[in-house]
């Protein structure tokens, strides 16, 4: 709790005056009340720093790839501190899913990139279905975010935050159909694209 406090506070506000400079689109769309999904597409390591950054009054939960969970035990525990769930990328991984979903509804924030890899030329992939699965089952608004633009010194990261959207199950006592996750990812992904085309 110490590490993850001492970040927000002491790091996070000044990172992108010393490291990267950043450019937002749709300032407006940072604001929400209670608990929302974070959604970005995913070009570099230091994405979910800059959402981080971006967001920086708020605290986030973020899914990432079992690979780092294997570097060390220090890295496991440091990942795990500032609030990493463990996910398999190479499946729909179904007990990474219920903890996000069980994250939600104890009313935290989660913070998700549902291509799942980064996309080495910026390109936006096809997207893994577990962003629409939590989004449906919980019901929590999302808030997409198209990142783009470079990080480093002498670069400008670029940011367009679009407005928020709740998906819908069309029977909220049932598992949603695959009909409908295929439909809602469909929509999560050109929901971002559309955001590209805005910087």
């Amino acid at each position: 709790m110490w590490l993850r406090l001492f970040i927000k506070i002491q790091v996070l506000p000044f990172l992108p005056t010393f490291y990267f400079k950043t450019k937002v689109v749709g300032r407006k769309n940072k604001k929400f009340k209670g608990n929302v999904i974070l959604m970005g597409n995913h070009t570099s390591m230091w994405d979910a720093v800059l959402l981080f950054c971006t967001f920086w009054t708020k605290t986030f939960y973020f899914l990432s790839a079992a690979l780092l969970f294997n570097r060390s035990k220090r890295f496991t525990w440091f990942i795990s501190t500032l609030g990493a769930i463990k996910v398999e990328r190479t499946k729909t991984d179904m007990f990474a899913i219920n903890s996000a979903i069980e994250t939600l509804e104890k009313g935290r924030n989660l913070m998700i990139f549902p291509e799942g890899l980064r996309s080495l030329d910026g390109t936006i992939l096809k997207f893994q279905p577990g962003a629409a699965i939590v989004g449906l089952i919980t019901g929590k608004p999302i808030i997409p975010v198209f990142i783009g633009g470079g990080y480093g010194f002498f670069k400008q990261a670029k940011l367009v935050i679009g407005e928020h959207i709740v998906l819908e199950r069309r029977d909220k006592n049932r598992y949603p159909s695959q009909e409908e996750i295929v439909e809602a990812t469909q929509l999560l992904r050109n929901t971002i694209i559309e955001l590209s085309k805005r910087l």
